[in-house]
C-alpha cells in the first residue's frame, strides 16, 4: 500500500531552486506564482522509516507544520529537509519509491465529487421528466 506524503519547497541555496523549477518545467509543471506557495503531494511505494519514526515521535506536530520541507526535487528524486532546533539533516526518497508528485488538493477533489453528484442528480431528474411526459 502506497503512503502519501504533503511537502512544501524550503529553499536554502537558489541552485536548488532553480534545478528544482527547471526539471518541473520538464515534466510540464510550471507555477506563476512560484512553487513556494503550493504543497505537494509525494505518494510512495513505500514509507521509509526514518519518516515513520519521525511521525510517531510528532515531528510535524511539535512545530505545527502542514508539511515536510522539500529542498529539492530532481530526476533522481526528492530531498527533505529536516530542521530541528537540536540539529537539522537530510532524508533522501530516490525515484524508484515515487509513484507520483502532484499539486492536487482535498478540496479541489471535493469540488469535483459535488459537481459530479449535482451532474447526476440532474441527470437523474431530466430522466423522469422525459419519462412524465411521453
Amino acid at each position: 500500500m502506497s503512503k502519501t506524503i504533503i511537502g512544501k519547497f524550503f529553499s536554502i541555496n537558489d541552485d536548488d531552486l532553480e534545478d528544482t523549477i527547471d526539471y518541473l518545467k520538464q515534466l510540464g509543471m510550471t507555477f506563476g506564482n512560484g512553487i513556494e506557495k503550493n504543497l505537494f503531494y509525494i505518494e510512495l511505494k513505500q514509507l521509509p522509516e526514518i519518516l515513520f519514526k519521525l511521525e510517531q515521535r510528532g515531528y510535524l506536530e511539535i512545530y505545527s507544520r502542514e508539511a515536510w520541507d522539500i529542498r529539492k526535487i530532481s530526476v533522481e528524486g526528492v530531498v527533505l529537509y529536516i530542521v530541528e532546533e537540536y540539529g537539522d539533516g537530510y532524508i533522501f526518497l530516490p525515484k524508484e519509491n515515487i509513484v507520483s508528485i502532484h499539486t492536487i488538493e482535498e478540496e479541489f477533489l471535493d469540488a469535483i465529487a459535488q459537481k459530479n453528484q449535482l451532474r447526476k442528480i440532474k441527470a437523474t431528474y431530466f430522466d423522469k421528466q422525459v419519462e412524465i411526459d411521453t
